[in-house]
């Protein structure tokens, strides 16, 4: 019987890890780091009057903030899934009636854990947004913190702003903290 708990919490373990892994390589896969030509196209539409060149620039951050948005937007969207996705599974050896009890009491904890990180999650967005005035997604994992703002934001007081305001209400040190602008 002690083999088959042992078993299960370090199934449990193993899940949670992978789920951070998970969520981690999903978000660097899917920033935007590189604009294809064809982005830049059309980011920075250009008329050709005679031989003057007049570019649009509301037309271009027309587009360059309607990326950004679907950026956090998909960001946020992945992010929950990711946490859907381990509640499922905390979920079910929960329900599971061949689940120990020890495996039961484990899943309880993780769920709530869990359910802890994303209302900070959310917390941290909405007092980062408060300080900044631009969007950002927060990502908290293994006590280590993420966080997602718009390009241009970060400069010195900004920084220590976000860096205290997760220090505080999260308890994550300072060097457990990264600062990423969205390109």
């Amino acid at each position: 019987m002690g083999f088959i708990v042992k078993k299960r919490q370090l199934i449990l373990a193993t899940l949670i890890a992978a789920l951070g892994v998970a969520v981690f390589v999903n978000w660097y896969y899917n920033k935007p780091d590189v604009q294809s030509s064809q982005e830049v196209a059309q980011t920075t539409q250009i008329e050709k009057i005679g031989n003057a060149e007049t570019s649009q620039l509301g037309e271009a951050q027309l587009v360059d903030s309607k990326n950004i948005t679907e950026f956090f937007n998909t960001a946020r969207i992945n992010r929950q899934k990711s946490h859907d996705e381990s509640l499922e599974v905390l979920n079910e050896i929960i329900k599971d009636s061949s689940s120990s009890p020890e495996a039961v009491v484990s899943a309880q904890n993780a769920l709530e854990e869990i359910s802890k990180v994303i209302k900070l999650e959310t917390d941290l967005e909405n007092l980062i947004v408060a300080k900044t005035g631009g969007e950002c997604v927060v990502v908290i994992n293994d006590n280590k913190a993420q966080v997602i703002v718009n390009k241009n934001t970060l400069n010195d007081t900004v920084s220590t702003q976000i860096i205290d305001i997760i220090a505080s209400q999260a308890n994550i040190f300072s060097e457990n903290i990264t600062l990423i602008e969205a390109k």
